[in-house]
């Protein structure tokens, strides 16, 4: 059972894509005594992420990211456009 003070998330790589394998590599053999847990290094570099595109100076919407070449699949992507 999951606390209240907790959300979690699963990740999934697709290990046929190139860019994606990569990523699940390092963090299949990121050094965890350097940099903390694989879940601390990923929250950290979310959270850069979005400090990065969502600061006043560097702000941007959805409509100016890329679309993904998995766009509209999945029960998430329930945009119209």
């Amino acid at each position: 059972m999951v606390k209240a003070t907790e959300y979690r998330l699963n990740v999934r790589f697709d290990l046929t894509d190139a860019g994606q394998w990569e990523t699940a590599d390092f963090l299949r053999h990121l050094d965890t005594k350097r940099h903390g847990s694989i879940n601390r290094f990923v929250i950290e570099a979310v959270a850069e992420k979005i400090r990065l595109l969502f600061t006043p100076a560097t702000r941007v919407t959805l409509e100016d990211l890329p679309e993904p070449d998995n766009a509209g699949e999945g029960p998430l992507m329930t945009t119209k456009r």
